[in-house]
């Protein structure tokens, strides 16, 4: 009888634990399937990525947030970047702008106590969060927190939360009131340097998002991003070129018109379908673009083509063209240039034949320019 008792009372036992797990299990199911679902995206590749974060969508919002952070100082790259991104879809401020918020002030909680590489996560999860909706979409309580965390960032020197911090400051100065008003000069001092840093980084990543940055006037580093296309040695990435570009595009003080007509002979289409563009905002006629492009052409044979076109055009100033081209590294523009000169026959490109005459290297062009001087300037016939 004894041996039965036990035996019923194990039975009894068993399923009371059994029937607590259970509603252990009911109770706290959204939890188990956050953790379960994100450890699926943690592994997942790109392709399947997208269908774990619509996963994770359908659980409990703050435990899906709570299991992807638990993931955010995790030492593989991939994973990282999985957890990244669905921490951008879950508090997308497109949807709700208070996801963004309450995922901001996480991260502001426990920003210190993570490794770089978890705080890399949260920075560019928030920016990614919060960019592209309405300045006003979010409080101004988030702008404070969020420029906090980019002067802190700034301020620990690690390279792995620089993209991060740029493409928060980024998000955060396009507010209805940014940051820069809530938090001024240390906000505006941490976006300046780590713009004028990331400019000169190998990564093109951040050098794209430093451009971006830098183009706000009140960090006054548009010189800056004007080098990365008129500077002796121009960016290597095209997008970097063409950010820089349209940066400068209104800023004729900053780039003059002249020094972008290289980027009309750009290795990549799009950044010369940009210089186009920013020749036209500037004023240049279809046909000013064409000859511009002839006259910065590699090829020596074409750039000798343009003098004797600029009389076609009335409305440039032809000394300043001819003056230029009268530079040009090949004697056989700077001899069209003379030919151009003496039928123009304008008064001070009568003085630039008269120093071509002296003081060019090529003889030949020496020569040809003497000739036009000893006749009669203005009416030779080409």
């Amino acid at each position: 009888m004894l041996p039965l008792f036990r035996n019923r009372w194990s039975w009894i036992c068993l399923g009371i634990v059994i029937a607590g797990a259970g509603v252990w299990a009911w109770t706290e199911r959204h939890a188990i399937l956050a953790w379960h679902y994100a450890a699926c995206l943690a592994q997942a590749d790109e392709g399947e990525r997208e269908q774990w974060i619509q996963k994770l969508e359908t659980v409990d919002r703050p435990k899906a947030i709570a299991a992807l952070l638990r993931l955010a100082d995790h030492p593989s790259d991939p994973v990282r970047a999985n957890t990244t991104a669905g921490l951008a879809v879950l508090c997308s401020a497109k949807d709700e702008p208070g996801w963004t918020v309450f995922l901001t002030r996480l991260a502001a909680q426990t920003f210190d106590s993570r490794t770089p590489a978890g705080r890399a996560v949260l920075l560019e999860a928030i920016a990614a969060a919060a960019e592209g909706v309405s300045p006003s979409a979010l409080p101004v309580s988030w702008t404070e927190t969020a420029g906090q965390l980019v002067i802190q960032a700034q301020a620990r020197s690690e390279p792995e939360t620089r993209l991060g911090a740029l493409q928060l400051a980024w998000v955060v100065s396009r507010q209805e009131r940014p940051a820069q008003d809530l938090l001024g000069q240390r906000f505006l001092s941490a976006c300046r340097q780590l713009a004028e840093e990331s400019m000169k980084a190998e990564d093109a990543s951040r050098r794209r998002s430093a451009v971006r940055l830098a183009c706000l006037p009140e960090l006054g580093l548009l010189d800056r991003v004007a080098s990365l296309v008129t500077g002796v040695k121009a960016d290597q990435d095209a997008v970097v070129r063409e950010l820089a570009l349209l940066a400068v595009a209104a800023h004729e003080e900053i780039a003059d018109t002249e020094s972008l007509l290289p980027l009309l002979h750009d290795s990549d289409a799009e950044v010369r379908a940009t210089c186009e563009f920013v020749l036209r905002s500037r004023g240049l006629t279809s046909s000013q673009i064409h000859l511009a492009r002839q006259m910065t052409d590699l090829q020596d044979l074409i750039r000798a083509k343009v003098p004797s076109q600029i009389g076609d055009f009335p409305d440039l100033d032809s000394g300043i063209w001819l003056d230029r081209l009268s530079r040009d590294r090949s004697p056989a523009v700077r001899a069209a240039v003379v030919r151009a000169a003496a039928e123009i026959g304008q008064p001070q490109l009568r003085r630039r034949l008269a120093e071509m005459a002296e003081t060019d290297p090529s003889p030949t062009v020496r020569q040809i320019a003497a000739y036009y001087l000893g006749t009669s300037f203005g009416v030779a016939s080409r």
